[in-house]
């Protein structure tokens, strides 16, 4: 077994204690019983979707989610997603359960970025989807401003003859 398949399985495990402790929770024991489970694996699924952006680091990048099946519908997460900082200077929120905000420091400039993950499958299944946000953050932009007068003062001083 891969890591990735170690990983869900103790979810699966972890979801159906959490479902015992709902249904049995008067009881101070809880008797779990596992006969079998499955990992539900799509070789042809990829593994994880990169998607480079750039910002200022006055700025922050808003991810919108919006999961799909293989045919294209449009389909709901089981919870909300996680989100952490992989690399760089900054702070992920999780604003609800389809919208991600990646915040740099300020004053960071650099690569920034942050890993989603979110449980595409219903119930007990789980079916963990990853995205990497990879952001390349840069200083605000100094722009000048155009000048407005030319500044000139005037003065009376003698002439000099020669």
């Amino acid at each position: 077994m891969n890591e990735r398949k170690i990983i869900c399985a103790l979810e699966n495990i972890a979801e159906a204690i959490r479902c015992a402790a709902k249904v049995h929770a008067p009881r101070k024991t809880i008797r779990l019983v596992l006969t079998s489970f499955y990992i539900v694996h799509k070789p042809s699924q990829p593994k994880g979707i990169m998607i480079n952006t750039s910002c200022r680091n006055t700025e922050k990048i808003v991810v919108t989610l919006a999961p799909v099946d293989e045919d294209g519908k449009v389909e709901k997460l089981d919870g909300n997603p996680t989100a952490k900082i992989l690399t760089g200077s900054g702070t992920v929120k999780v604003v609800d359960g389809l919208t991600v905000e990646v915040i740099p420091n300020d004053g960071f400039v650099g690569e920034l970025s942050a890993e989603i993950d979110a449980d595409a499958a219903a119930g007990p299944r789980v079916n963990v989807l990853t995205e990497t946000i990879v952001v390349d953050v840069v200083a605000p932009e100094v722009v000048p401003k155009d000048a407005v007068t030319l500044g000139a003062t005037v003065a009376t001083v003698p002439k000099v003859q020669v």
